[in-house]
């Protein structure tokens, strides 16, 4: 692992706080509750996107978070459909 205190921080936040809170969404989806999946998920997604994007090396998450909350958005507004293909999108995405 990192020397870095603060890739170890993120990564500690990661495990503790992140994580089940997108286990939390995922369930949600599979559920077919997928507007509060959908919820659960933006949080922890928002703040992974934003904390990588100001960390040197983790440019490559930053980006995929914002790709993956983009789509989030566009479900949450009907752009796009709330498919079962797209959950599973978004299922395996998160």
């Amino acid at each position: 692992m990192s020397e870095d205190p603060m890739v170890e921080e993120f990564f500690s936040e990661v495990n503790d706080k992140y994580y089940p809170q997108v286990m939390e969404g995922l369930e949600k989806l599979e559920a077919a509750d997928i507007e509060e999946g959908i919820e659960i998920l933006a949080r922890p997604l928002h703040t992974i996107k934003g904390v990588t994007g100001f960390m040197a090396g983790f440019e490559e998450a930053s980006h995929f978070t914002h790709k993956i909350e983009d789509f989030l958005k566009k479900v949450q507004s009907g752009e796009v459909e709330s498919t079962g293909d797209n959950v599973t999108l978004l299922s395996r995405a998160g």
